[in-house]
């Protein structure tokens, strides 16, 4: 049957009967395979009864597979083959071997058969039993010899002292003794050679070779001459190390038989010159191991290990580089030690001389990443070091102990860059250095330390410094603390770990392992990061059940706690629970254990009897001031209910369980304790309770009855019992309060505080003052950041007393205490304070608050009785107004807003200001006359006296335009709200208690100028359009020229602190804010006016306009833009002319006159004014007379080509005045510069111009053009005499001709 091939067009089905076809027809296939045996030939393929094969058979190949199929094959039963490959237990088994039993053996120790108590030195040459052996390498021979060696591996056997050399002949040998015969041979040829031959070698060489590789050699064989050298001039082996090498040769001791020259050298005597340069020698700074500097005179013995292998043996101590550089090393001893130096360093105070060096080495970000890197050490102790070292570079000792009972702290975050550069384009190390907490979170130092502490099981130390370092993260900002919240199982671990329910107790003795025990620190640590946010609280509470333990810990006396710092951990509990009650949580904690906290305020009854004298563990004053602190929380708690205004993003807020009844059961028993201190502190000797915790505890009995006078009347409805309350306060203030303020101790301690802020100098720099780690210490939280400071103890205090009184005086106005504010020692106070401030710039924010109160209650006793003091004392409480406005930082807006409404804008007392210093005298000493206008500093012809009484008139306007300025221009609602709640204590509407970073003060030191500056830059903003002026921006230029005349008239601090150049600056700005602004009457008055001011002889001196201006690049730029608006739209104006040519002054530099003489010469066309309206002494632009030479070939310039001429007098008069000066100097620095200005000035073309040069007489004010022309007769005989040394003969014969001189 033929069957034809499968077409592509036929089925599956079709191909299938195919082949069924095929099958049953029998039919012999037309091609078969054939195999020869079991893999023994290759298949032949058969197609027709044609066997084909290939003409050449390839080689063999080797399968695997076959080897394994004839291995298979060899087993002889299927039985053996199953053992061959069964890999079941009993075979495994079945191959261990059991080791020697050695339980029952003795343990001897190893014996030596020496009598000097080391082994014998091992040598190589010797076994152990003296019989000797071959090396490795001689047996690796004798096993090769059997097989065929190559010639460059024979080569190996020959001597040591052949030059084996392989070329492409093959390979030559060349023993030593050939080489010497071919250094002799050619020693003889050379010697044999003449110089002539000599060189033609030398220049055949230098052909063959090339010039370079010839170069080259000489090079290395001079250098190597010169080491060769040196060596053997320098270097002299130590006897000792001779007889070292000759003992190791004698008795082949390994490795001893080789000098080492580079490790000899730290055996020899040290030299007196060091490797390092004078100059870099005299500014390192040494340290020891204690982390103290070693003095660079100091002689230190080489026993206390100072001295090390460094740039400058010599020198004892270790330099940061060193210290740095023994930190990577691969010795764990040494990384240790280094880590620990560092720490040490970075927690003594250094002195200035010294500080530079060790902030520049901080501030490249090094250390950080060194400690970083060293905390992922395995090594307990490397990382434990490190931890240390991490601990003293961000955290400062003993500042958090100062900080505590202080709810809102800002935030200490670095300044933030000014380019928008995001965060993750940039490397760890660019981060470090603006912002080192940042960095470090970002290098996931959280996850680290949850480690460390929760697998690492670290000592009570490491333990505590870990908390720190958590604390100080915590207080960076907002984001960071909610790091520390959200990182994984790390408040978990610190809550299970450090703040148990129950624990045992660890007995007197002291603690060296602190897991499973209640710290202290691991309860701040939950305050800190409740401080940062409602939300932060509301999650440790509720997630964490942070308070559950702080719950048990207050549950029992410290003295019952059974811990050596219980005392510690109840104050700590008590803040934190403060702190949970300023956003109105924990409510139900007061309510349920009420009878328990009335208790503790009975057992403070026992300390207010004694404050001065010692106290128990449950008495301690702190605590009780914590106590006191967490009572108040609760005051303001259970006094404002949440209403629909408080609910915020969803936020339903829950009544609270504690109510107004309760707040009166701890008030009464309070204030009953609060009398006996006052009365006790009547009597008591202020050292003594200065000395002592007393005011602690004064203080938070004074700030819990202030904080019950502020709400008690939007809590009590009754009538009777609203006067009932009334009463008793009247009573207390009058009774206690009154003899309190004149008891000799009230005085003492503003006499006190008054003393300190004249002594109140600048300590010691600490090490971690750095912009990329702000301290709390710069912050100016308190005035001195230590707990036990006599000036911010007594501040505190004092703050609290003026809190009570202005909220006594608030509520009551009969309870009004005059002598209080105008008292001799709160005033010498307030004049202390003043100075010191005007010294440091700065105020910290206890005094800040402190002055706040000050101001606030001697406004509201003036204005409740009507009688206001002397103007003295109204003076000396505006300056500090003044003083305190621009103080205040961010967080503090509520007081600049109080502040605003208080002090600049109170009529009465402006007036009582401006009678202070004789408003008549400041105006006479203006000389303002009403009649005319005459040439030198005298005022236009407008009332000046009247301008103060028009702006006394406009001051409530003023008022309410400064505070829209304030918070719609600023954009300060938003912070102003915060603010209030923070300090106002509304716990519903209060967010956070951290405050924004002291970045920058809220108001500048210009704030006056802040609307016209507003305006300004809208304008540039806009291209300087004059119709983008808005309708009220001509009114508020107004006002604000008001305030300014006003506060410039009172000669207050507030313009004191800024320069003179900057306020005029500032007043210039006026003339940019539009094209007709200066043109409005009320405008031109007051911008007169304080021309008048800024000119008069006494502030002449004060001008400096090559100062630095804030806001501005120079003044140079302003006066450039005066320029360009003066010649657009002045018109001549007098005044405005009149600030355009101040600094034109000869005392001032001459980048001004040089610049309006060549890119804005329209300026000279336009102003026409007579000299009679030139509010300056002309003398102040004439002498002394112009020298530079650029400005003196302008002057000239601008006569000849008539750029100025007589229809501007005053360009006029000043080119002419100069020119002429400059004409008849008879001894000029440059005669050749002279006589090219004489050229110049005799080819001025209009004749007229020429006579004025040549005859001017000098300044003259009844003259028309202000000088004489009459020329002198000894002027003219100087004339004749230039005229006659001219060499170009034709110009002096012309000259000469026009001026009307006959020359011989």
């Amino acid at each position: 049957m033929e069957c034809s091939r499968p077409r592509r067009n036929e089925s599956e089905e079709e191909l299938l009967r195919l082949q069924d076809e095929f099958l049953a027809s029998g039919t012999r296939s037309s091609a078969r395979l054939i195999k020869a045996g079991p893999r023994k030939g290759r298949d032949v393929v058969v197609l027709d009864d044609a066997v084909v094969k290939s003409q050449l058979d390839p080689p063999k190949k080797k399968s695997r597979f076959a080897e394994t199929r004839k291995n298979r094959e060899d087993l002889s039963s299927p039985a053996d083959a199953l053992d061959r490959h069964d890999r079941h237990v009993v075979k495994v088994l079945s191959d261990v071997i059991q080791e020697r039993d050695t339980s029952r053996c003795a343990v001897r120790s190893p014996s030596y058969s020496t009598k000097h108590g080391f082994p014998t030195v091992f040598r190589v040459e010797e076994k152990e039993d003296g019989e000797k052996s071959d090396s490795l390498f001689a047996k690796s021979v004798r096993k090769e010899k059997k097989e065929p060696q190559s010639p460059l591996a024979s080569s190996a056997n020959l001597d040591e002292d052949m030059d084996v050399r392989e070329n492409d002949g093959g390979v030559s040998v060349l023993s030593a003794e050939e080489r010497r015969q071919i250094d002799e041979d050619n020693a003889k040829r050379m010697a044999s050679m003449t110089r002539e031959e000599i060189i033609q070698e030398q220049e055949k060489l230098e052909k063959t070779l090339g010039s370079d590789l010839v170069a080259f050699l000489k090079k290395r064989g001079q250098k190597m001459n010169k080491e060769e050298t040196a060596k053997v001039a320098e270097y002299r082996v130590p006897n000792d190390a001779k007889h070292i090498k000759g003992l190791a040769d004698k008795n082949a001791w390994l490795h001893m038989d080789t000098l080492e020259p580079a490790k000899l050298e730290w055996i020899q005597t040290l030299s007196t010159s060091s490797s390092l340069p004078p100059s870099h020698q005299s500014t390192q700074v040494r340290f020891d191991f204690n982390g103290s500097i070693v003095p660079k005179d100091a002689d230190v013995a080489t026993r206390e290990g100072l001295h090390h292998h460094g740039e400058n043996p010599e020198a004892a101590g270790y330099t940061l580089s060193e210290l740095f550089q023994m930190a990577r090393s691969n010795v764990i001893q040494q990384r240790v030690l280094s880590l620990r130096v560092l720490a040490r360093i970075l927690t003594q105070r250094i002195d200035v001389e010294d500080y530079d060096e060790v902030t520049s080495f901080l501030a490249n970000g090094a250390l950080p990443l060194l400690t970083r890197w060293a905390l992922d050490d395995s090594v307990e102790a490397i990382s434990t070091a490190a931890l240390h070292c991490l601990h003293a570079l961000i955290v400062e000792d003993g500042v958090e102990d100062a900080l505590d009972g202080w709810l809102a702290v800002p935030q200490l975050k670095a300044a933030q860059r000014s380019e928008e550069v995001k965060e993750k384009d940039r490397d760890d190390l660019a981060i470090l250095k603006e912002d080192l907490i940042l960095g470090l979170l970002r290098m996931q130092l959280l996850p680290r330390l949850r480690y460390l502490v929760e697998v690492g099981h670290l000592q009570s130390l490491a333990v505590i410094h870990v908390l720190e370092i958590l604390i100080r993260v915590a207080r960076h900002s907002v984001g960071a603390a909610s790091q520390v919240v959200q990182c994984s199982r790390l408040v978990d671990t610190i809550v299970t770990l450090f703040m148990p329910k129950m624990w045992t107790n660890p007995g007197p003795s002291s603690l060296t392992d602190v897991y499973g025990l209640p710290l202290p620190r691991a309860v701040k640590l939950m305050s800190v990061l409740c401080a940062a946010g409602r939300n932060i609280a509301s999650t440790l509470i509720a997630k964490h059940g942070v308070l559950e333990p702080v719950v048990r810990y207050l549950s029992q006396k410290p003295s019952e706690l059974g811990l050596p710092d219980a005392d510690v951990l109840a104050m700590q509990s008590y803040y934190f629970l403060a702190t949970c009650l300023s956003y109105g949580h924990a409510s139900h904690v007061l309510s349920s254990f009420y009878p328990l906290f009335l208790l503790r305020l009975q057992d403070i009854m026992p300390a207010s009897s004694q404050p001065c004298g010692p106290h128990g563990e449950d008495h301690c004053p702190a605590v009780c001031s914590a106590f006191l602190g967490m009572l108040e929380s609760s005051i303001h708690v259970a006094s404002k209910q949440p209403t629909s205004d408080d609910d915020r993003c969803g936020t339903k807020f829950v009544s609270p369980s504690i109510h107004w009844e309760h707040v009166e059961g701890f008030v009464g028993t309070s204030l009953v304790v609060l009398r006996k201190c006052l009365v006790f502190l009547g009597d008591v000797n202020c050292e003594i309770a200065l000395n002592g915790s007393v005011l602690d505890l004064v203080g938070g009995l004074l700030s819990v009855y202030s904080s019950y006078c502020h709400r008690v009347t939007d809590n009590v409805r009754l009538s009777e019992r609203l006067v009932e309350c009334l009463d008793e306060i009247s009573d207390f203030s009058c009774n206690v309060l009154t003899k309190f303020f004149d008891s000799p101790f009230h005085k003492q301690l503003w006499s006190t505080l008054g003393q300190a802020c004249e002594h109140c100098g600048t300590s010691a720099k600490r090490r971690n003052s750095l912009p990329s780690l702000p301290s709390l210490s710069s912050c100016n939280i308190v005035p001195c950041l230590s707990k036990n400071c006599r000036k911010s103890r007594v501040s505190r205090f004092l703050l609290q007393c003026s809190r009570l009184l202005l909220s006594v005086t608030k509520l009551h106005k009969k309870c009004l205490h005059k002598d209080f504010v105008e008292g001799e020692t709160v005033l010498v106070y307030l004049e202390s304070s003043l100075r010191h401030a005007s010294q440091t710039k700065q105020l910290s924010r206890l005094e800040c608050n402190l002055h706040h109160c000050l101001l606030q209650h001697f406004v509201l006793t003036c204005e409740a009785s009507g009688l206001w003091p002397s103007a003295s004392i109204c003076s000396l409480y505006f300056s500090v107004g003044c003083q305190l406005l621009v103080q205040l930082q961010p967080g503090d807006e509520i007081f600049a807003y109080d502040l605003l409404n208080v002090v600049p804008f109170n009529v009465t007392l402006l007036r009582k200001v401006l009678d202070h210093g004789d408003i008549s005298l400041k105006l006479g000493d203006l000389n303002l006359e009403e009649s005319s206008v005459p040439l030198t500093d005298k005022e236009p012809p407008w009332k000046s006296r009247s301008l103060v009484e028009e702006a006394m008139s406009h001051i409530a306007d003023v008022r309410q335009m400064f505070l829209a300025s304030f918070i719609l221009e600023k954009k300060l609602e938003r912070q102003l709200n915060h603010s209030r709640s923070i300090h106002m204590r509304h716990p519903y509407q209060t967010e956070r208690l951290m405050m924004p970073a002291e970045t920058e003060v809220i108001l500048p030191a210009d704030w006056m100028f802040g609307p016209i500056i507003d305006i300004q830059n809208r304008l540039a903003e806009s291209g300087f359009q004059s119709d983008r002026l808005l309708p009220n921006d001509l009114r508020t230029i107004q006002h604000t020229l008001r305030l300014v005349l006003l506060l410039e008239l009172s000669d207050s601090l507030a313009m004191n602190l800024i320069s003179l150049t900057t306020r005029l600056s500032r007043t210039m700005c006026v003339f940019l804010t539009g094209s007709d602004v200066f043109l409005d009457s009320v405008v031109r008055s007051y911008l007169s006016q304080l021309f008048c001011i800024y000119t008069r002889p006494s502030s002449r001196p004060l001008l400096d306009f090559d100062n630095p201006i804030p806001g501005i690049q120079s003044f140079y730029d302003l006066y450039i833009a005066l320029l360009t608006q003066y010649a657009a739209v002045s018109y001549g104006d007098p005044l405005f002319a009149s600030f355009v040519i101040l600094p034109l002054q000869r005392r001032f530099s001459c980048h001004f006159k040089r610049a309006l003489w060549t890119e804005h010469v329209a300026v000279i066309s336009n102003m026409r004014m007579p000299l009679t309206q030139i509010l300056l002494s002309l003398d102040e632009f004439l002498y002394p007379t112009e020298t530079d030479q650029d400005m003196l070939n302008l002057y000239v310039s601008g006569l000849m080509t008539a750029s100025v001429t007589r229809t501007s007098p005053f360009f006029y008069l000043l080119a002419v005045h100069h020119t002429n000066s400059y004409f008849f100097c008879e001894k000029p620095q440059d005669i050749r510069h002279h006589r090219q200005f004489l050229c110049l000035a005799l080819g001025i073309k209009n004749q007229q111009t020429l006579l004025d040069i040549v005859r001017y007489g000098g300044l003259l004010q009844s003259a028309a053009l202000g000088f004489s022309t009459q020329l002198p007769l000894a002027r003219k005989m100087t004339l004749k005499r230039i005229l006659d040394s001219l060499e170009n003969r034709d110009l002096a014969n012309l000259a000469a001709r026009r001026i009307g001189v006959v020359l011989v």
